[in-house]
């Protein structure tokens, strides 16, 4: 059987199991922010960039967007895409956010808004446990 043991490394394995725990950071309710309050906006981009720092430290940028580009023209939603996505699909999606937001300021954090993240890392989440990689 062919899992993601095969792809990446045990190191990169658990920062896959870290990434997938701020699905539970980015949408706690103590989470959301108005433009009235700095300190949970301060929070979410510390966040943010403790999710990037993880993503870059355990090597998962991929700047290859083909696959993200083309992938969800085969199914009727984006939602019906996500459902299915590998974990390389997913991690393609990060690096676009990622570098998408150093040219476009707040788009990761409108990717959260939009819960685009939250599908992302929910899938995640179902792709370690399909593979059997969480205990």
């Amino acid at each position: 059987m062919y899992t993601l043991l095969n792809d990446f490394t045990s190191y990169q394995v658990y920062g896959l199991k870290r990434l997938a725990s701020y699905k539970k950071k980015f949408y706690s309710h103590d989470f959301s922010i108005s433009p009235k309050n700095s300190s949970k906006k301060a929070n979410r981009e510390a966040l943010i960039g403790e999710f990037i720092d993880i993503f870059c430290e355990h090597n998962f940028a991929d700047t290859d967007y083909s696959v993200i580009q083309q992938e969800p023209l085969e199914f009727s939603t984006m939602d019906e895409w996500i459902h299915q996505a590998s974990v390389s699909s997913i991690l393609k999606s990060f690096t676009y956010f990622i570098w998408t937001d150093k040219i476009v300021e707040g788009y990761f954090n409108g990717r959260i808004e939009n819960h685009t993240v939250e599908k992302l890392l929910h899938r995640l989440e179902a792709a370690i446990k399909e593979e059997n990689i969480i205990a």
